[in-house]
């Protein structure tokens, strides 16, 4: 008599979105089981172009052999290559491709999410980095990524974010943007744009090694005599938290701007500050 065991599970795993499109899960039977060809998937591109989050996956034994007990298990996720379409990054697993990768627009972290500095390259985000409100970016492997707020505006911080940054190994340089310069032909009451925040969330560092610099502070030069006119400040590198249990750090402010030129009559107006390197708490946990 044949007999056969059936098992049916859920296929919980959450989905990986790219931009708008859903990463598909492919089920296969571990390598090296015994009668492996016995059994059955269904439905069958379940093992060919896979299937959505939350689809059920039927799988049947057909043959002669006694089925004792069936485990699923998760296996890790293959990493997605990064490409410059890719600002949103949600519960997935992404790595720097060959030859590096520069974004010039900003991204957005939400869920858990765990990225991969490849050996010898150079990951680089020109208008920051935001991590929402519980979302974990965790960065392995041991190439470079470089994060810079935006010069003269705040767009890309995201107020209230709370999540986390947590870099295992690599190198991470964090830099504020630099605040905007008023020059020459200031008027009363001008004010320059601040610079943006390079990471707008906290920063756990357990390897590897982080540099966190502010932004620089805008200078004024006024050649006519004004009133209250503010150049703008530097962005602060980190804006949450930076704690290290291991590896190294360094960090350091941004430069105050220069106030020249006409200075009589020249009330209340000031250049602009540096940024802070750390725009909260730096705990250092190492004995």
């Amino acid at each position: 008599m044949i007999k056969k065991r059936f098992l049916s599970m859920l296929v919980l795993l959450a989905a990986v979105v790219t931009g708008a499109v859903a990463q598909n899960y492919k089920v296969s039977v571990k390598e090296g089981t015994e009668d492996a060809t016995s059994w059955t998937i269904a439905p069958a591109e379940a093992t060919t172009t896979g299937v959505a989050a939350g689809t059920e996956v039927k799988a049947t034994y057909g043959g002669m052999k006694k089925v004792k007990s069936v485990k699923a298990v998760k296996k890790a996720s293959a990493s997605i290559p990064l490409d410059n379409t890719t600002t949103a990054w949600t519960a997935g697993t992404f790595a720097v491709p060959a030859g590096g990768l520069t974004y010039s627009d900003a991204i957005t972290v939400s869920g858990d999410v765990t990225l991969t500095l490849t050996d010898g390259e150079t990951l680089t985000l020109n208008k920051g980095i935001s991590l929402a409100s519980g979302a974990t970016l965790t960065i392995q492997g041991n190439g470079t990524m470089n994060v810079n707020g935006s010069d003269n505006s705040t767009a890309s911080t995201v107020a209230g974010s709370t999540g986390t940054l947590l870099l295992t190994s690599g190198t991470l340089n964090a830099k504020g943007g630099n605040g905007q310069n008023l020059m020459n032909d200031v008027k009363d009451n001008d004010t320059g744009a601040s610079g943006g925040v390079a990471i707008n969330g906290n920063v756990t560092v357990s390897g590897g090694t982080v540099n966190a610099t502010g932004g620089n502070g805008g200078n004024l030069h006024a050649l006519y005599s004004i009133d209250d006119a503010h150049a703008g400040n530097g962005g602060a590198a980190i804006s949450g938290s930076l704690t290290i249990n291991a590896g190294e750090w360094t960090a350091t402010n941004g430069t105050n701007g220069s106030f020249t030129g006409k200075t009589s009559g020249s009330y209340g107006c000031s250049a602009g500050t540096g940024g802070k390197a750390v725009a909260g708490t730096i705990t250092d946990n190492r004995s």
